[in-house]
């Protein structure tokens, strides 16, 4: 868990490397849901599902990264309005049910809570980083499909609908907290994955 630029989705990676375990994202959750959600109003009687595939995604990439971000974005706000803000993690574990799992990008307390529920021995990670930095990352990270000063508003959007939903507050709930300032990737990962053993040993000895 952390902000936005944190590390999060390459400390994970490295994990599901080192260790196999599959991989999800709660953000490409989130994504898949409105591409879904997108496709789905191109169906009708005289369109198929492969040919309103190509549609949304047409249209996707029509409007540009920064126009479907902030769409997104709102999407996301209406879901957890309406389903509260566990709605993309409870489906994430309804999916995949008695599965060793890395989750990455949980920002809530309601995540956490729904995480221990659903999940047999949870082992939670947070990850700092200054705000100098994740903003540059950030910035650099969607350098490719806006200009900076649209990457910072979004940036700067996004910190403020995470410290809304407390994302400072979840690092109490974490077994280990990291810095990502400059570190490296590799070395955090290698912590982690001793962490998690010790951690999952004491598990054991407990019950």
């Amino acid at each position: 868990m952390g902000g936005t630029g944190a590390g999060k989705s390459t400390v994970g990676n490295i994990l599901s490397e080192m260790t196999g375990l599959q991989l999800f994202e709660v953000g490409h959750i989130v994504k898949q849901f409105y591409f879904n959600d997108t496709i789905k109003r191109y169906i009708d009687d005289n369109t198929s599902c492969e040919i309103a595939h190509i549609k949304a995604r047409d249209y996707i990439l029509s409007k540009g990264k920064e126009f479907i971000t902030r769409q997104r974005l709102s999407y996301t706000d209406e879901l957890i309005k309406k389903h509260g803000n566990d709605y993309f993690v409870k489906s994430l574990l309804l999916m995949h049910q008695r599965e060793s799992l890395i989750i990455v990008g949980p920002r809530t307390t309601l995540e956490v809570t729904t995480i221990r529920k659903y999940m047999h021995i949870p082992f939670f990670v947070g990850l700092t980083c200054s705000n100098d930095i994740l903003t540059k990352r950030f910035i650099n990270r969607e350098g490719e499909f806006m200009d900076s000063l649209s990457a910072k508003s979004i940036f700067s959007k996004r910190h403020d609908i995470e410290e809304m939903w407390g994302i400072a507050e979840l690092m109490h709930y974490c077994d280990i907290v990291l810095s990502t300032d400059n570190h490296d990737p590799y070395l955090l990962a290698d912590y982690i994955f001793a962490s998690y053993i010790e951690f999952i040993n004491k598990s054991k000895q407990s019950i």
